[in-house]
């Protein structure tokens, strides 16, 4: 089933009416081999999509991201409905595009510092004992911190398993690793371990600044 032209055409309108225009986006109206009736995918990140099917006098909308959760399904009572929807997917969109954009800076941001602190350390070939301890107990301030955000069920158990089992790896490498070696190879596990992780804004800024702290940036 295809959609006439002037309901393609007032799709278009609603697109180009909101903070993008139609032409950011792949459209789709029946007219291919794809069994959605309307298929809009962003063009410059198409995990962003909206979908909407026709059942009997009901319309399935899915979309990604929703309004709450990465995936939304609804169901409306008629196409001006569908159209009303479109406008607050793509303001989802125009939000999710803005937090990628922050995660990238505070990430970009924190490998900086962390380079920088690095860069006026010794470089004697070994830690010292006393230098391996101080920097466990530091890696334990942190862990404790990330703990209570699965307490507080900012991130699940899964994700706090991953990130303690990578500080665990960091840490053990300590007495293991030419000291130089460990300053270069550990600032980048310790931002990939953010990364994975920071998954909201709160945990975000919690684990940035448990990083810094690790690595005696504050």
């Amino acid at each position: 089933m295809k959609l006439r032209l002037t309901i393609q055409k007032e799709i278009d309108s609603v697109l180009d009416s909101t903070c993008f225009s139609s032409d950011d986006f792949i459209r789709y109206f029946g007219d291919d081999d794809i069994d959605d009736l309307i298929r809009i995918t962003f063009l410059h990140n198409q995990t962003y999509y909206f979908t909407a099917n026709r059942a009997l006098h009901i319309y399935r909308i899915e979309m990604s991201p929703g309004e709450i959760t990465a995936n939304k399904t609804m169901l409306v009572d008629s196409l001006d409905e569908v159209f009303r929807t479109i406008p607050r997917w793509t303001s989802e969109v125009r939000s999710e595009l803005k937090a990628e954009k922050d995660l990238n800076r505070e990430v970009n941001e924190l490998r900086e510092l962390i380079s920088e602190q690095l860069g006026e350390q010794t470089k004697d070939e070994e830690f010292t004992v006393e230098e391996i301890n101080a920097l466990r107990e530091k890696f334990s301030r942190l862990e404790e911190k990330v703990r209570k955000l699965e307490e507080d069920q900012i991130i699940t158990s899964t994700q706090f398993r991953e990130f303690k089992d990578g500080i665990e790896r960091v840490s053990e490498d300590i007495e293991y690793y030419p000291k130089e070696t460990w300053l270069r190879t550990a600032p980048n596990k310790i931002v990939k371990l953010v990364v994975s992780i920071g998954k909201s804004k709160e945990g975000r800024k919690v684990l940035a600044d448990g990083a810094r702290k690790l690595l005696g940036l504050d």
